[in-house]
This record gives C-alpha cells, structure tokens and sequence, in this order.
C-alpha cells in the first residue's frame, strides 16, 4: 500500500521538476541573451572611442 502511494506521488513531483527545469533553462537563455546584448554594446561603444581617439 505505502509503494503504491509513492507511485502515485512520484508522477506530478517529476513533471513539476521538469517544468521548474525548463523555466530555470529560459531564465538562463533570457539572462545570457541579456548580457550578450549588454556586451556587444559595450564592444560598440570602445569601437566608437577606439575611432574617436584616432
């Protein structure tokens, strides 16, 4: 009985995980676009000093 019970339990916990592990996945992909965006910009900006100093 208590085995049948933790079969039962074990479906939702497992689907619940893997939606908190692919919300992690998307927070980390928003995150890291993000920064990568931030990076380019900051990459353009010591561009345009690197010409305005020439």
């Amino acid at each position: 009985m208590f085995h049948l019970s933790m079969q039962f339990r074990s479906p939702p916990t497992i689907l619940s995980f893997l939606k908190w592990h692919t919300l992690v996945i998307e927070l980390r992909t928003i995150v890291l676009c993000d920064m990568e965006q931030r990076n380019l910009r900051t990459v353009l900006r010591k561009n345009e000093l690197y010409k305005v100093l020439q």
